[in-house]
């Protein structure tokens, strides 16, 4: 990838996401760190490792400093670390990948280098001081992901993802053999195995690792703001956990003899498709919701925050079909701002900016919630709905009290007004919504010239 492809690959990312895993990411490093700390201390010190609870020998030194180097290592990968941080990154990572394939070689033939016991003993194990296969695979990819981690040309981009995706999938496998008792997914012998903290501290690791590789790879689909970065993230822990506690509950209905095997996996595979159900429907209820909210972002007027043009036409002319079907009136007023270009020349666009905020806070409170409210121009609003003359001419003077109520306050900069015009299609053919904002808007012309003439002839 190109240094401008990936510049196009990174700007689709969210950023308040990347924020708030940033601040996650930082708590799982620390855990992870703190369970090896715990477990070094102990190897260092006999008495504190005697309080420490049955099985914490485990997890062996070199696991634990490996586990160590691991958090450090992708503490100091973070892109506004220093290049001598990311230095030191590297440098960890090789080290950790040293370890885990002596283990690996140790195992393949036999031998032993003396780095699992070079700076404790260990005399409980077969095999002293010596991680399981299935821990060195795990850090031998999560030290190879940090090495790759900002890779963005092809195709070593790719193999980058692939090694995160493995490093996932081994974890999965690991945790999996763990939690259903087989023994060779996560160990080769009750002594020589991945206990459940080595599993959890690697595991707190490798999400660290999968979302920044994330932030360069083909797996930032699930760090982008969009309706498929969102439904992703959204299916995802389903996906992860459901089989799982499926799988769980069918085992433990058959263990406690509660039913037979036969039943137990029909029931089991019958909840599985309830849940899986379940999940869909709340999904697409979630998306729904998204759309929405999207949908009402593009259709508001951001300064006033009720509709603007697109929204207002394309709301009120649904409402307007309505009304023809249930044969009820519809009407719209037409409303213009006054004096407007005089308070920005006066007292500045900030100032006009909130006489406009203050109109369209009014037309809200004056009218129904179900009414349709658009700025439809730069100082011009239209109300819409289902509802007679009467009570347009009705809501009109409601609004025409609270603008002299307004105007009434002390300290006031300037004073609201406005002209309007109303039209309705109660007692004539319903005309289009085109045809109705016309009539409407001459309205308002005629108030407002009858409005200057009143003035002009005041000031003679």
């Amino acid at each position: 990838m190109t240094t401008s492809a990936k510049t196009l690959s990174t700007v689709r990312l969210d950023p308040d996401l990347l924020d708030k895993l940033a601040i996650f990411h930082q708590i799982c490093l620390a855990l992870a760190a703190s369970v090896a700390l715990v477990i070094l201390a102990a190897w260092l010190s006999s008495p504190f490792g005697r309080i420490l609870p049955n099985g914490w020998t485990l997890m062996k030194f070199n696991t634990a400093a490996c586990i160590l180097l691991g958090a450090i290592g992708l503490l100091f990968s973070q892109e506004r670390r220093t290049a001598r941080q990311r230095t030191i990154s590297r440098v960890l990572a090789v080290v950790v990948a040293v370890v885990a394939l002596a283990t690996f070689v140790e195992y393949v033939f036999h031998l032993s280098f003396g780095l699992d016991t070079m700076l404790v003993a260990d005399s409980t194990s077969p095999d002293p001081g010596r991680m399981s296969p299935q821990s060195a695979a795990c850090f031998t990819l999560l030290a190879a992901v940090i090495l790759t981690m900002r890779v963005t040309k092809q195709p070593a981009a790719r193999i980058a993802d692939l090694l995160v995706f493995m490093l996932g999938v081994l974890l999965l496998v690991m945790a999996s053999g763990y939690v259903f008792g087989a023994l060779h997914l996560y160990g080769l012998t009750p002594l020589t195995l991945s206990s459940p903290h080595t599993i959890t501290a690697i595991s707190l690791l490798g999400f660290v690792a999968f979302n920044r590789r994330a932030e360069y790879g083909i797996f930032g689909i699930m760090l982008e703001a969009g309706f498929g970065s969102t439904f992703a993230r959204m299916a995802l822990p389903p996906a992860l956990l459901l089989p799982l506690l499926l799988e769980l509950a069918r085992a433990g209905a058959i263990k406690a003899q509660w039913l037979s095997p036969a039943y137990a996996t029909a029931i089991a595979t019958s909840w599985a498709t309830v849940v899986g159900i379940g999940v869909i429907l709340i999904l697409a209820w979630r998306i729904d919701g998204l759309q929405r909210e999207i949908s009402e972002l593009s259709l508001r007027d951001e300064l006033t925050q009720v509709y603007n043009r697109r929204g207002f036409y394309l709301m009120a002319e649904q409402a307007l079909r309505l009304s023809r079907r249930s044969s009820t009136p519809f009407s719209l007023l037409f409303v213009d701002v006054d004096d407007l270009k005089q308070i920005n020349d006066s007292l500045g666009h900030e100032t006009g900016s909130a006489c406009l905020r203050e109109i369209a806070d009014l037309l809200m409170k004056s009218f129904r919630h179900t009414d349709v409210i658009g700025r439809v121009g730069g100082d011009e609003f239209i109300v819409a709905g289902e509802c007679g003359e009467d009570f347009i001419r009705q809501s009109a003077q409601k609004l025409e009290l609270a603008i002299v109520l307004i105007n009434s306050a002390p300290d006031r900069q300037y004073s609201l007004r406005v002209s309007y015009g109303h039209a309705s299609t109660e007692g004539h053919e319903a005309p289009t919504l085109d045809a109705l904002i016309d009539i409407a808007d001459q309205a308002m012309y005629q108030s407002k010239r009858q409005k200057k003439m009143a003035a002009q002839y005041m000031r003679e």
